[in-house]
């Protein structure tokens, strides 16, 4: 049966040469390399490296213009779940030598590809090997083959590894000094709201969130989406589409799709 997903996946994908070469390149060692705006991401054995390589990346285009919008040379850029760095990376390029770019990715292997597409665009980011969360324990953190999908768990059992848990107020001062913090980008499967709370002081110098939100993944540990929402609105945030709409009344809104949000201070 994973045999006919598998060619059934090959023949329906628009590049499935590129597809091949990503999947059976990254497993023999070849260095080959995708562009992603202008950014240069190595194959290997991650998911998105490949699925980048594969196909150009058009799925996460989105994030990237969200970006560029909105990131100028000089911004404080922090990104939390950078998995192999492709928007940290995109985001040190665009902020340039006086901003500050760091990035927090928990899991070793994610984290090497993180540090070695960093270096591959000889850029200056700050890559911290770290979930963030409430901070001072190790945790349970998956160790899927769909890496883009790796997160916290319960789970003592099973494909999971041990990484260590700090928190955004515990870290970032110290490298951040008391500089604001123009976009902080979140991206943990429902992890989000404990990531906020470990954030209660310094989320004051945050000009923008940006967020992935999905009901199920969030009530997997036991938040809801109005408890991510409110929390958001608590701290001064208006909570919007990324298109600039104001979502409406918080206690009637579903997310059965992940989707991501903006919360912009102050507005």
């Amino acid at each position: 049966m994973n045999v006919l997903r598998k060619i059934r996946t090959l023949v329906t994908h628009p590049s499935p040469f590129r597809l091949m070469t990503a999947r059976f390149g990254s497993k023999l060692g070849f260095h080959l390399v995708a562009d992603f705006f202008g950014i240069q991401i190595r194959l290997g054995r991650s998911g998105l490296s490949q699925a980048i390589y594969a196909d150009g990346g058009g799925k996460w285009s989105a994030d990237a213009l969200f970006l560029n919008a909105n990131l100028s040379p000089g911004d404080v850029y922090v990104d939390v779940g950078a998995n192999i760095g492709t928007l940290a990376c995109l985001a040190a390029k665009r902020i340039g030598e006086q901003g500050i770019c760091v990035a927090f990715e928990p899991h070793p292997k994610t984290y090497s590809e993180l540090v070695t597409n960093v270096h591959l665009n000889k850029l200056n980011v700050i890559a911290l090997m770290l979930a963030m969360g409430g901070g001072g324990e190790f945790v349970n953190f998956t160790d899927l083959r769909e890496d883009d999908q790796n997160h916290v768990t319960p789970a003592q059992e099973g494909e999971v590894i041990s990484v260590y848990m700090s928190s955004l107020d515990e870290i970032l001062p110290g490298i951040l000094g008391e500089r604001r913090i123009r976009l902080l980008k979140i991206d943990t499967e429902g992890f989000e709201f404990f990531v906020l709370k470990g954030a209660a002081k310094i989320i004051r110098r945050v000009d923008m969130i940006y967020f992935e939100i999905s009901d199920s993944m969030l009530q997997s540990n036991g938040i809801s989406s109005f408890e991510l929402l409110d929390f958001l609105r608590t701290h001064g945030f208006t909570v919007k589409y990324p298109n600039g709409e104001i979502l409406p009344d918080y206690s009637k809104l579903q997310f059965a799709e992940t989707q991501n949000l903006l919360a912009v201070a102050g507005k």
